[in-house]
């Protein structure tokens, strides 16, 4: 396999594959040019690359090209096995380009192993991240009775544990960058941990908001930012890749569905208080496990882009991402989604309870929630191992289908009915949860997909915060949970236009930088 290229006027030029550069020659005056290549012959022994780039900057001294620079492409790394000199005429040659399918392409023996552990830790600590939140929905009554406070008051435990939980991203995200995943992760569910033990301890209800809200979210956000940001820096095919990060989306339904059912257990037998406690026991062994996902995705990331390299990144922040339309519309969305919709779960149990249902009634439909929203995420993560393309427009769909199927609830009053109505309407909303991670890395990119998910959880972190208060308030003034489901409802619409119209954005982007590239390559050519 060989690829030659030469141009004239130059002194010096690097090569390399999928914007990746060869750091042997310096960054001053670089023209870029994409060059779309098609494949010849796989049993020809000249077979060229699908994508090259190539870097020619203009300088007066002759370096070489470095030998066994590793580059690379959709399928994988690749490795140049040549160097030669740039000759006078300005002629750059690169040859015996060569993929290295033994050792460091995605689907071999042995990265593929690891890449399954990494993705199975990462789906069982983000479980336990996300089933403490809705677990607070069972601890709901027990601890209003305590404290004496109303709805509004008791509902703020829960928003600001999942404000928390997803404002700190914005912390976390530099601060992973720059330690790696083993040092943060630690310190996070370590202090997740004091939480549940200050929570214990709780002789007011600000103290418990403090400890049980604010800490052990804050603690809890390191699952959600290291665990998919280790995902896809690791991970470099992107069928794989938008499957893991599906997989490890529905791990949050299952915290979903089992945390509620072992909150009441546990609630039976040692009390909101020992409940407490027991969790933060659970959340301990987290621990470990992250120094564990450190080590097999240190090994797993490519020698020039290490996960863990503090040196890797000039800037930890990327508030470039502030400035792109596609990203705007993910925010706006995602501000919608957590103030609005994740309220009619949030007051199931009680909810229930104004419906005539008792406590464990009211704690089995949250259950169902959670079962439907792990079967809608279930038949996603399947139907991603066959298809690829966006996930854009898919999730507009869902979301449409989310807020038809909750506007059923208010008119619900049979237990069939509940049955039903929950049902139906958690499959969408847990589908749409699925396909996210992938539509922020689709706007992103890889190398601030990071930055992007602290930024979205930090905007629905906000949204979050204010979610519980508000829907609170509306049910102590109007009397009734109608006008929450109804706002919630609202919010799926809006959510459902504006993804529809960032599909044909994107779109409309691709098609534009497709013509300029082909500009490029008529031109260069």
């Amino acid at each position: 396999m060989a690829i030659n290229v030469a141009f004239n006027n130059h002194t010096d030029c690097e090569v390399t594959s999928n914007d990746v550069r060869d750091e042997t020659t310096d960054d001053s005056k670089t023209q870029t040019t994409a060059l779309q290549t098609s494949s010849s012959d796989p049993a020809s022994e000249d077979t060229v690359l699908a994508t090259t780039a190539l870097y020619i900057c203009d300088r007066s001294n002759n370096k070489g090209v470095r030998t066994n620079q590793q580059t690379k492409d959709v399928d994988g790394p690749w490795t140049t096995e040549s160097s030669k000199r740039l000759p006078e005429n300005g002629a750059c040659a690169v040859e015996n380009v060569i993929p290295d399918t033994e050792n460091t392409r995605w689907h071999s023996k042995t990265r593929l192993k690891k890449q399954i552990v990494l993705v199975g830790i990462c789906f069982f600590t983000m479980a336990i991240s996300h089933g403490y939140v809705m677990s607070l929905g069972v601890l709901f009554l027990p601890i209003r009775d305590t404290f004496g406070t109303n709805t509004a008051e008791t509902a703020l435990l829960q928003s600001v544990s999942f404000g928390s939980l997803l404002c700190g991203s914005a912390v976390v995200s530099p601060l992973f960058l720059k330690y790696g995943a083993g040092p943060v992760g630690f310190a996070g569910n370590l202090l997740a941990t004091i939480g549940f033990v200050v929570s214990f301890l709780a002789p007011s209800f600000p103290v418990l908001v403090v400890s049980g809200g604010f800490m052990t979210g804050l603690g809890l956000c390191c699952q959600y930012v290291i665990n998919f940001s280790v995902i896809g820096t690791a991970i470099k095919n992107a069928k794989w890749r938008d499957f893991a990060f599906a997989l490890l989306a529905s791990s949050i339904g299952i915290g979903y569905s089992v945390y509620p059912i072992m909150t009441a257990l546990l609630l039976e037998q040692f009390a909101w208080r020992g409940t407490m406690l027991l969790l933060g026991g659970i959340t301990l062994h987290c621990c470990p496990a992250f120094l564990t996902i450190a080590a097999i995705s240190r090994d797993l990331v490519q020698k020039d882009r290490k996960l863990d390299d503090p040196s890797e990144n000039k800037s930890h922040w990327n508030l470039s991402l502030f400035k792109e339309f596609g990203f705007l519309v993910i925010g706006f969305n995602i501000f919608l989604l957590m103030a609005l919709i994740p309220t009619v779960n949030f007051f199931l149990v009680d909810m229930s309870k104004t419906k005539g249902f008792d406590l464990e009634t009211g704690a089995f439909f949250l259950t169902v929630a959670g079962i439907a929203s792990v079967a809608g995420r279930a038949i996603t993560v399947a139907v991603t191992v066959f298809t690829g393309g966006s996930k854009i427009l898919p999730i507009g769909v869902l979301y449409l289908a989310t807020g038809t199927f909750m506007s059923i609830v208010p008119v619900a009053k049979t237990y069939a009915s509940m049955v039903s109505a929950v049902l139906l309407y958690n499959v969408p909303f847990g589908a749409s949860s699925v396909l996210f991670p992938s539509s922020i890395y689709e706007v992103a990119g890889n190398h601030r997909y990071t930055s992007a998910v602290g930024y979205t959880g930090l905007i629905g972190g906000v949204a979050a915060w204010i979610s519980g208060p508000i829907g609170g308030m509306i049910k102590d003034l109007s009397g009734s949970y109608d006008g929450v489901v109804y706002m919630a409802v609202t919010g799926c619409a809006c959510c459902a236009i504006c993804f529809v119209i960032l599909y044909f954005h994107l779109r409309q982007t691709d098609r534009q930088n497709t013509a300029v590239q082909n500009e490029a390559v008529d031109t260069y050519l």
